[in-house]
């Protein structure tokens, strides 16, 4: 896949880093831009009204706009044809209620091709993932290529909007790009762990999209030797070596048909994780109180140097304070810093784009936001905005989860979104080491008429890892 999905820009339609250039259908145009028209046809999607009662009182036009952003958002298929508008298969993933067996019943592409490719795209029938749960399916999708794991005792189940069907085509992505080129490599691979049920946690194993692997008695370095052949020649979303104390170590792998973030990473004994790939070798005894020692006196020799350069900034950089310093926005403790962590700790990314022209046409769409609103949850209040902003963005922007105690609504920060660099450029972290840029979206929310969209990036970017915790507030997502 040579790119990743953005949403469609200006005729001539491009998509991706790469700018590929598409030439849509007359009807593909329209469901790009007419709202009414997109609007209409989400609406007559059988579930949908069970779908705007189950949002928790999300808002139906912030929820038509995520859809409107959704369906024109390009996915990229694994021979990189790419498919956009409107089908039956989004009205299938909107009517959660559907049988598996109704997954059949319309292509991926409706209209006959995937923007001019002599190919449309359809789903599987679901004999085939019944074949599948049995154990007879055929190769490249059957259960020794890709194993239900232990914690999927009832084989393979819809979940998570997704059909039997719609896991049956992720496990067959990641089968055909990745365990197959790893398994003709590496003969003794083992896969220990495949799709799940959701009850056990939320993430790639859920959607049929991830997969642990192990070699039973090999060395770490051989593990070490499959998790780099990965990263470096096949195409995959994230590979993982992990260290355990309890175990030995495993490489986790998943492919995505929406994009590839080719995130290599290691998790350490101590359950850190490491940009890039590492062969991390266990110490016990005086020998891990050895390296312990050595590690402390390095951390100590570091902070003694920045305490001097923190004092000889501080000597030649006498600041003076003009106004109240207690003030909101003078840093006193309610005001921005202490929301995102307080303190000085670099200033914001200057490469992250600026989209205070997104925020604007999402306040001026004619909806009557009440950002001085201090129920945050309500309808048109800061928490409802910052929703629909994100919406309106690219794949980049997405949510602050908040901690607990913190304000919040629907989950998410009430008035600041985040910028991941690992979307943009999985290889490149920002300039300060770490990938998520957090941005100040509205003004004094819930301060009345005071209360105003603004686009203010505060502090540095944060997260030691692409999706990881960002200082008091949790971690970034889409």
């Amino acid at each position: 896949m040579a790119f990743i999905q953005r949403p469609l820009t200006a005729s001539p339609y491009l998509v991706g880093p790469d700018q590929k250039e598409i030439h849509p259908s007359e009807d593909i145009i329209r469901d790009l831009t007419d709202d009414s028209w997109l609007n209409q046809q989400i609406q007559s999607a059988p579930g949908w009204d069970q779908l705007t009662t189950e949002s928790g009182g999300l808002r139906r036009r912030a929820l038509l706009a995520r859809w409107r952003s959704t369906i024109r958002t390009p996915i990229v298929l694994d021979d990189d044809h790419v498919y956009v508008g409107w089908s039956e298969y989004w009205s299938s993933i909107i009517t959660l209620r559907l049988e598996a067996g109704d997954a059949g019943t319309g292509n991926k592409n409706s209209k006959g091709g995937d923007l001019g490719a002599d190919v449309s795209f359809g789903f599987a029938p679901s004999e085939i993932s019944k074949a599948q749960a049995a154990g007879t399916a055929q190769a490249g999708v059957d259960t020794k290529s890709v194993p239900l794991s232990i914690l999927a005792k009832r084989g393979i189940t819809k979940q998570l909007g997704l059909l039997e069907d719609d896991i049956l085509y992720n496990l067959s992505l990641l089968c055909k790009n990745v365990l197959e080129p790893v398994k003709a490599k590496y003969p003794d691979i083992k896969i220990e762990s495949g799709f799940r049920q959701v009850n056990t946690g939320i993430g790639q194993h859920e959607r049929g999209q991830a997969v642990d692997i192990i070699i039973p008695s090999a060395e770490d370095t051989l593990l070490y030797e499959v998790a780099d052949f990965i990263a470096k020649t096949l195409q995959f979303d994230q590979v993982i070596l992990n260290y355990s104390m309890r175990r030995s170590p495993w490489i986790h792998v998943s492919f995505s048909s929406t994009g590839l973030r080719r995130s290599a990473l290691t998790r350490d004994f101590d359950d850190t994780f490491h940009t890039g790939l590492f062969l991390i070798t266990h110490k016990t005894g005086e020998d891990r109180a050895e390296a312990q020692r050595e590690q402390d006196d390095y951390v100590d020799k570091i902070n003694t140097e920045l305490t001097i350069l923190e004092q000889r900034q501080t000597d030649l950089n006498q600041q003076t304070v003009i106004g109240d310093a207690t003030a909101p926005g003078m840093g006193s403790a309610d005001g921005a810093t202490a929301a995102f962590g307080g303190g000085d700790h670099g200033d914001p990314d200057g490469t992250v784009p600026n989209e205070m022209e997104t925020v604007r046409a999402v306040f001026d769409d004619g909806t009557a936001w009440d950002l001085g609103n201090p129920d945050y949850e309500a309808a048109f209040a800061g928490g409802a905005f910052t929703d629909a902003v994100v919406s309106a963005l690219g794949p980049a922007w997405g949510h602050i989860s908040k901690s607990g105690g913190k304000t919040q609504a629907f989950g998410h920060a009430v008035d600041a979104i985040g910028f991941n660099q690992s979307i943009r450029d999985p290889n490149t972290p920002l300039y300060n080491g770490k990938w998520v840029q957090v941005v100040d979206i509205i003004g004094s929310v819930g301060d009345g008429d005071n209360s105003t969209p603004q686009w203010s990036p505060e502090g540095a970017p944060s997260g030691d890892t692409p999706f990881g915790e960002l200082g008091v507030n949790g971690p970034w997502y889409r």
